[in-house]
């Protein structure tokens, strides 16, 4: 009886996937294999284990190393497939035969191997790329047992290598940004790094500005032939419609600049071509809506970027940028706490000064031997004296409300000339002090600005006494008042000290004038100027300032927002200060618990001929307005127990104080304890130390009534 037929082989290459479709196309009978029906059972077993694998697989079989692969192992190929299938293997790989012929005799000689991240160059989205691999190679036994082939295995680790490349290049990254603290070199090793990391031709970091629409390159990395590119150039470089999807805030990509409709024509391409630019990323910084900064990555041949590599552009431009801005923002400390150091150095002068004297006047008063002349040029003494510490702390005060936005502006029509020679005025003794010859010029006509008369003069007197201040005995300082139909502009100039080019664009601001000279003969506390800039801002206007440098003068200009021209308006004489209470006795108590204070306002009031009675608290001021009666109470608002206000409102409950006179004086000065003391019920509100000549004129209006 014989032995049934043997089946003929199953279809090795039975399915529909395009790859199989592929085998069954290929005409084997040119191979060293042959037809597939003839392959002897390991070669058939291996290869159908190879076609329903997912991972990139080969097989090489036989002398003639017949080089067998699955779908998955297609994309390494790239255009060697399909004439791969059934060709010799050196003859496939003849670039990486030199790497590959020692696993094959290793697997051939009965061992298998494994190769761990092996480099190769693989074409990937048009152009050749570094991947890695994880390669197995394995024996390939005949029915005998004999190695007949070889059975290799690859596991594509270009992903995990890529992001563990990534991952070292942003430890660089960040142990180079917490190394360098100047913003200049953050920027230059940032592009190097970032050029090294993606093999970029060239890497540049640009400020933009906004109003003359040019792109400004400080610091950047190139490599050989590109050149760096240091300069401003305009935006319109990019092309108009590239850049305004940068000023939108996108991140602009071009793979190839030769065929990209937005740069293959107009002027961009020969600009781009000539930088040896092929291909390029553009990734914007934003502030509040604008482009302030943009970082970009050139390269010199087309690029198909990858979605990653525009990913860390990003993230390199956005800690780069808050890198910088950290840098700048810890220098700006640096600079503001040196500043206060100086300031508070300077203000501990400033009050130590005027101490002085005082404190050795109060030492002569205690002796009681002086004569009639002598405490009179003593007291005169400490009045001039206190005087010039009171302009300090108001200047301080000043400084803090108008710097705070608590200032409050008076609008209402303002003569600029009027102006201008009330704050002459007030300078007038210092320049002529100093032998100064002073140029007045003004603009024909009625000048006016809407603002607040006061603050006006502040600003005027400020400019005046700082150009006095810095101009050596004998100087020259010319004042100009100028008009048009919009803007009316004040200048002071003067041939002085100068200012130096590093100082010159700080001079607006706080503490800083302090270094403009070491001269301190006439004090001051450096505020002036940075109260000028607040105050002119509020009025809508502007300051600027200029100076050739050391000891070539300075001038600065105010800019306001003109009226419009019309007849001057009469002005109404002002009546002459302290004249009104003049002969007659008031009834007035004094509550201050600081002793020293309060008695010195008594003997004041007393030595102007009224009847004056001091208390230290307001339960012991509030007791003996109970039992007589005051035209004025004179409170001061920080009483212990019960403060001023509280006094105030209890006093305006008895019958005998509910049509006095109640005036608060405080230490402090903001513009809401003012509201708040006359809310309480005060009728004037004064700020310490307050000027004797002040409370005789509130007194004057009891006279008047």
């Amino acid at each position: 009886m014989s032995s049934p037929p043997c089946p003929p082989p199953y279809d090795l290459f039975q399915g529909s996937d395009p790859h199989r479709q592929v085998l069954r196309a290929t005409d084997w009978s040119r191979s060293a294999v042959g037809h597939p029906d003839t392959w002897p059972p390991a070669l058939r077993s291996s290869v159908g284990l190879m076609l329903d694998s997912r991972f990139p697989m080969f097989v090489a079989w036989g002398e003639e190393l017949t080089f067998l692969y699955n779908d998955a192992y297609v994309y390494l190929l790239g255009e060697k497939h399909p004439a791969a299938l059934g060709a010799s293997l050196p003859r496939v790989w003849p670039e990486l035969w030199p790497q590959v012929r020692p696993l094959i005799d290793t697997a051939f000689s009965g061992q298998a191997t494994m190769g761990e991240d092996v480099t190769r160059m693989i074409r990937r989205n048009g152009r050749d790329e570094p991947s890695t691999f994880t390669l197995s190679y394995s024996p390939l036994r005949d029915e005998t047992g004999a190695v007949a082939g070889a059975f290799c295995v690859i596991r594509d680790t270009t992903a995990r290598t890529r992001l563990e490349q990534r991952q070292a290049f942003q430890l660089r990254l960040s142990d180079a940004l917490r190394a360098h603290t100047e913003p200049a070199q953050i920027l230059s090793v940032t592009a190097e790094l970032l050029g090294k990391h993606l093999n970029a031709s060239r890497v540049l970091s640009g400020d933009y500005d906004c109003d003359q629409h040019v792109m400004t390159f400080h610091s950047n990395y190139a490599v050989a032939p590109a050149l760096e590119l240091v300069g401003t150039f305009p935006a319109a470089s990019f092309g108009s419609e590239n850049f305004k999807s940068i000023e939108n805030g996108t991140t602009w990509v071009c793979e190839d600049i030769a065929n990209d409709p937005r740069t293959s024509t107009g002027n961009v391409f020969p600009a781009f071509y000539a930088l040896g630019i092929r291909s390029a990323i553009a990734v914007p910084n934003h502030r509040a809506g604008a482009i302030i900064n943009c970082l970009i990555i050139n390269s010199s041949h087309p690029r198909a970027w990858r979605a990653d590599e525009i990913e860390v552009v990003e993230d390199v431009a956005h800690r780069m940028w808050i890198a910088v801005e950290r840098a700048r923002a810890e220098a700006a400390l640096v600079q503001a706490d040196r500043r206060k150091d100086q300031f508070l150095a300077m203000l501990a002068h400033e009050l130590r000064n005027p101490l002085a004297p005082i404190s050795s006047a109060a030492e002569l008063l205690k002796l009681g031997t002086l004569d009639h002349d002598r405490v009179r040029s003593t007291g005169a003494l400490i009045a001039r004296q206190v005087g010039h510490m009171t302009g300090l702390v108001d200047d301080l005060l000043d400084v803090s409300r108008v710097t705070s936005g608590m200032a409050i502006i008076q609008q209402e029509d303002v003569d600029i000339k009027r102006v201008l020679a009330a704050a002459m005025e007030q300078v007038r003794p210092l320049m002529e002090a100093r032998k100064h010859r002073c140029v007045v010029q003004t603009a024909p006509g009625h000048v006016a600005v809407c603002g607040d008369y006061t603050r006006l003069v502040q600003i005027a007197a400020n400019l005046l006494h700082n150009a006095v201040k810095y101009t050596p005995e004998h100087g020259r300082i010319e004042v100009a008042l100028e008009a048009s139909d919009e803007h009316v502009t004040l200048k002071v100039a003067d041939n002085g000290v100068g200012i130096s080019a590093e100082l010159l664009p700080h001079v607006f601001e706080l503490f800083s004038q302090a270094e403009r000279s070491s001269d301190r003969a006439h004090g001051g506390l450096g505020l002036g100027l940075a109260l000028v800039k607040s105050l002119v801002e509020l009025h809508g206007g502007a300051v600027t300032a200029a100076s050739a440098g050391v000891n070539a003068g300075s001038s600065f200009a105010v800019r306001l927002p003109r009226l419009a021209p019309r007849e001057a308006p009469e002005v109404a004489a002002w009546p002459e200060r302290g004249s009104a209470a003049a002969g007659m006795s008031l009834r007035l108590m004094v509550v201050d618990d600081n002793v020293d204070g309060a008695q010195m306002l008594a003997m004041f009031l007393e030595a102007s001929g009224h009847l004056v009675a001091v208390e230290h608290s307001g339960q012991a001021a509030l007791a003996r307005a109970a039992t007589a009666s005051f035209d004025a109470f004179l409170l001061d608002i920080g009483l212990p127990g019960m403060d001023g206000k509280e006094l105030a409102q209890r006093l305006r409950q008895l019958p005998q104080a509910r049509d006095a006179m109640l005036v608060a004086i405080t230490g402090y000065g903001l513009p809401a304890d003012g509201a708040e003391s006359l809310k309480a019920g005060f009728d004037h509100y004064m700020v310490k130390p307050v000027d004797p000549l002040a409370v005789a004129e509130l007194l004057a209006e009891i006279v008047r009534a």
